[in-house]
């Protein structure tokens, strides 16, 4: 940070002119000065823990001299966090559904982009309900600054889809036709379907007649 500092408040009880002069840490840079040393400008960083700078500045009216010390604090601001997005995730068994995450970017004045810790990690397993993600950045000077959002997992409630197209075939004899049918039917969901079973099955044979196919699809919910 760069701070201004001033000794224009002196003063001297029989008005003598008076001369300026100022002690700055070695790690201090000067930017400008005025030609009396009454007021400059210098860069500081920041300021080790528990360890401010000292600043003296001395004042002489040409007979005598008065100093006076300041400590001077630089301080580093916590990183700040990008946005963090609330998640929706569907599980299609009770148990929870693996969850990936982008985690938010922290930024600090001094460190630029710094990491970030977040619980559970990203690619966790997420239960049913709603679980915080607690994110957590710390910058070089040891300040930390955290960041939550929500992961929400819902358990699949919504059955499979058929879809079932009635079939016709010529019989290639007088028992019937062997009928292979499996175009003809699908099953779809919103998760995995875990088994898809119809009876009679494709592929035997199918007697003169109509003949009702049933078909059962179960998703990895249930």
């Amino acid at each position: 940070a760069t701070l201004s500092l001033s000794a224009l408040g002196s003063w001297d009880a029989d008005f003598d002119d008076l001369a300026y002069s100022w002690v700055l840490p070695p790690e201090a840079t000067i930017v400008t000065e005025a030609p009396d040393q009454s007021k400059l400008d210098a860069t500081f960083p920041v300021t080790p823990p528990l360890e401010p700078w000292s600043v003296a500045l001395s004042v002489s009216d040409g007979i005598s001299t008065r100093s006076v010390t300041m400590a001077m604090t630089v301080f580093d601001a916590p990183p700040t966090f990008g946005a963090a997005v609330d998640i929706s995730a569907l599980a299609t068994v009770s148990s929870g559904v693996t969850v990936s995450y982008t985690i938010p970017v922290a930024t600090d004045t001094v460190d630029g982009t710094v990491p970030v810790t977040c619980l559970p990690a990203s690619g966790s397993t997420f239960v049913v309900g709603s679980t915080t993600v607690q994110c957590s950045a710390t910058d070089s000077q040891g300040q930390t600054t955290e960041k939550s959002f929500v992961v929400t997992v819902t358990l699949d409630t919504i059955p499979p889809v058929l879809t079932l197209v009635d079939v016709i075939a010529e019989a290639t004899g007088s028992s019937g036709a062997v009928v292979n049918y499996s175009a003809s039917v699908s099953a779809s969901d919103n998760g995995v379907i875990a088994s898809f079973i119809c009876a009679p099955p494709s592929g035997i044979v199918f007697a003169l007649g109509p003949t009702t196919v049933s078909c059962t699809a179960t998703d990895s919910a249930g």
